[in-house]
């Protein structure tokens, strides 16, 4: 399981003609979806039982999404995304996502993304299930402490 330093590191994401947009620049609609497959990852690596998990009755449902846009990648780019989770909630919680471009040594976005938990047949929401709660915990942090290490 790659934690570092109490961050999720999601490595080894690779620029292709695909992510570029006319000008040869990533598009940043990828930000998003390589912010996506970070946060899936983690839990996939460290949710012992995120098969079983993921066939309740329980919808996880991004209530919010936002990047910040620092940067730039080109192609062939090596990026990598760390995570830390904040404002742990009893029905949801933030995973703060920093992109970084490896191959040109830079931070390039900041993202935030919050995830509240429903039950899929009320409509209402639910506590964090007991799983994630553990592996979330593992990678919290606050906003003060992650200034002073960056």
């Amino acid at each position: 399981m790659p934690i570092v330093n109490g961050e999720y590191v999601f490595n080894g994401i690779r620029v292709y003609f695909r992510h570029l947009d006319q000008y040869g620049k990533s598009h940043v609609l990828n930000l998003f979806n390589w912010a996506g497959s970070a946060r899936e990852a983690y839990l996939v690596e460290t949710v012992r039982n995120y098969k079983e998990l993921v066939t309740r009755p329980i919808l996880w449902v991004t209530t919010k999404i936002s990047q910040e846009i620092l940067g730039d990648a080109e192609f062939g780019d090596v990026l990598e995304i760390r995570m830390v989770s904040e404002i742990i909630r009893k029905h949801s919680f933030d995973f703060v996502l920093e992109t970084y471009n490896v191959s040109q040594r830079r931070l390039i976005a900041r993202g935030r993304q919050t995830i509240a938990f429903v039950d899929a047949k009320a409509g209402t929401t639910v506590a964090i299930p007991r799983e994630v709660m553990e592996v979330v915990r593992k990678i919290e942090s606050q906003v003060d402490e992650r200034a002073k290490v960056h």
